[in-house]
Formats: structure tokens, sequence, C-alpha cells
């Protein structure tokens, strides 16, 4: 009986680690400077598993998003209550686009790859052996990784710098926009307890909060005074506080206190919902030694992108989407 995917993957892993065991760091680099053949490099195998696995652990984004690996042709998202076959694979948007594109009227949603780069240098001395070697090059390109892919999704701007990716603060539409004060200073609970009632119900997980770290210091906690404490982060690890009996996620990238009218500073709802994540499982990698610094350069390539699919309508009294925003200053 032929074995499954998943148990050659397991036996490749477990060949890689065997091989790495046994060599130093410049026979690692060597061999994940391999050219690509026909006969899989298990070391290459092992450090995209490597990554993906931490990926998931600390990618926002990446965990809680309807994903799927991009060398599918077509696959299905939910549309509030449908399942319904929307990805397919197009050319990259160009600038703008994205804003202008309803996936609700056009009933589709195209994923094609936008290629972000890690460049990690790391000292022989500090990576004297090859599995040292290869768990610090998961960890650092993950945790970059995971924080750029945080900030285009949220706070993507269709420029060129955040892969023409259109954030979900900025594709939000009226119809999923609760309005607080004209500035942070002059957001109250009352504007984030609007903001959680407009958001409908769903079958699923429980919603979840998601804020910068900035915003949640200087307004939230400024706002509960001596209940703050309360607000500890989850004791399972999923989240990074608690907040109004939900989860909640700090961001890089969404706004911070010194956000002025029209920006969206807090963003309540679900994920998997609204937004798709595509990505390419396997990596890219280049490397060199430089022999008279003593210095090891990686450069770690990965193909991904991101799409929000459930934005609301522009009539404000439309029901909102899966997820709301809380936008500074009065409703258009």
């Amino acid at each position: 009986m032929s074995a499954t995917y998943a148990e050659t993957r397991k036996l490749n892993r477990k060949t890689a680690e065997s091989m790495i065991a046994n060599m130093d760091q410049f026979q690692l680099v060597k061999a994940l400077n391999a050219q690509p053949t026909q006969e899989p490099n298990l070391i290459h195998e092992k450090l995209s598993e490597d990554i993906v696995l931490q990926l998931e652990k600390s990618g926002i984004v990446r965990r809680l998003s309807k994903t799927k690996d991009l060398t599918g042709l077509e696959w299905s998202i939910p549309v509030l209550k449908s399942l319904v076959p929307l990805v397919q694979h197009r050319p990259r948007f160009e600038p703008g686009l994205q804003s202008k594109i309803d996936p609700k009227v056009t009933k589709s949603v195209q994923l094609s790859p936008s290629i972000d780069y890690v460049d990690i240098t790391l000292s022989l001395d500090l990576a004297d052996d090859a599995p040292n070697l290869m768990e610090m090059l998961a960890s650092a390109s993950a945790a970059a990784l995971a924080s750029k892919g945080d900030i285009n999704a949220f706070s993507g701007d269709e420029s060129q710098e955040s892969g023409f990716t259109l954030g979900i603060c900025r594709a939000l539409r009226a119809s999923s926009l609760h309005y607080g004060g004209a500035t942070a200073a002059d957001l109250t609970i009352e504007d984030f307890l609007g903001m959680q009632a407009k958001l409908p119900e769903f079958a699923g997980d429980p919603p979840r909060y998601f804020m910068s770290r900035a915003a949640f210091s200087m307004i939230v906690l400024r706002l509960f005074g001596s209940a703050a404490a309360s607000m500890a982060p989850p004791v399972d690890g999923d989240g990074d506080a608690w907040f109004l009996n939900h989860r909640l996620h700090f961001i890089p990238g969404m706004p911070g206190p010194d956000a002025t009218a029209g920006e969206v500073v807090a963003v309540f709802g679900h994920l998997d919902l609204s937004t798709a994540f595509g990505y390419e499982r396997n990596f890219r990698y280049q490397s060199f030694t430089d022999d008279e610094t003593d210095l090891i350069h990686f450069r770690i390539k990965q193909e991904t992108d991101f799409r929000v699919f459930e934005r609301g309508s522009d009539n404000p009294n439309d029901p909102a989407g899966p997820l709301v925003g809380l936008k500074l200053g009065e409703g258009e």
C-alpha cells in the first residue's frame, strides 16, 4: 500500500532532521543554495514547514483569515451564510483597482501572488551548528513575514509598498462603520459598545477585536482606569488582552492615539468570514557566506496575497458585514 501524502511528508521531515544533525553551518548553506531539481530538496521542505508553523502561531491574518495554498486553481469562500466558488488566479491588480471592484457584485475574488523578501544576516558565532541555524532562520523570518502581512492586511493603501493590498481599515464601507469622536482622545466606552452592537450575529467562533498596541494603551486603558487589570492576556495565549469580554489582538501599523478624523482605530468581527489569505507553502532561499566578516546572509522569498471580500455597502442603513470598524469623525 502506497504511503499517504502526510506520511511521506513526515518521513521526509525525519530524514531532513537526520541530515541536518550531521551538517555544519557551511554544509547547510550549500544545501539551501542548491538549485531545484526533479528530486525534492528535503532541507528546503523542512525549513519551509518550520517557517509556516511559526507564522501560524504569530501571524494574526494568516491564522484567522480564510486561507488556502495559492497553487489551487479555485476554492470556496463563505460570503455571509453561503459557500460560493470565488477565488481564481488572475494577474496582480494595478494600484487603485481593488477599491473600485465589489466582490459581492463580481462574485469573484482574484488571488495572485505578491512577493515578499526577508533578508537575514547572522554571525557564524551565533549559528555555530546547522540545527541552531535552521531554528534561527525559521523564527526570524516568520516574525518578519507575520508582521508585514498583518500591516498590509489591516492598513494596506494599494501602494506598491503594501503589495497593492487594500487593507481592512480602508476597505470597510459605510454600513460596516461606527463613527466615534473627532479624535482618539474623544472616544468613550459607548463608542466601542456601539461598534459591537453594529455587528450582526454569525455562527462560528466569537468575534475578536483588532487594534494597535499604542491605541489600546492610550485609549482603552485610559477609559477603564483601575478596571484595566481585568484585561490580562487570555491564559491560553490566544490573544493579547481581553476587552469587553472578547479577545483582542495587537496589530502593528494600525492607527494609534494620534489618529485623526477619517481613520479607523479599531476593528471588530470575524476575519474568516470576510477576508481571504492565499499563500505559497514552499519558500525560496538564497544565501552566501562572507569570510572576511564571518557573516552568513540569507534571502527568503514568499508569495502571498490578501483580499477583503465582505466590506459592507455604501448605504449606512444596510446591515454590516462580518467586520466592523470604529472610525473617527462624523458619519458620511
